[in-house]
């Protein structure tokens, strides 16, 4: 999956979730699963952990 988000205020907006089709899915996902790809990005941000590649275009390994 793909997530493409912007920065509002101070935290990420999601903007798409694209699944491997290309697919926008996030209309589709529940608040709890939004909620977890905001902290996601917000985690990866803050903790400056490496970024595998397939996550450099915003590929979730999930």
């Amino acid at each position: 999956m793909r997530v493409a988000f912007e920065w509002a205020a101070d935290h990420p907006r999601l903007i798409a979730a694209l699944d491997e089709q290309e697919a926008d899915i996030l209309p589709d996902l529940v608040e709890a699963q939004r909620d977890d790809l905001c902290r996601e990005i917000v985690s990866a941000l803050l903790t400056r952990r490496p970024v595998h590649p397939a996550r450099r275009t915003g590929r979730s390994a999930r």
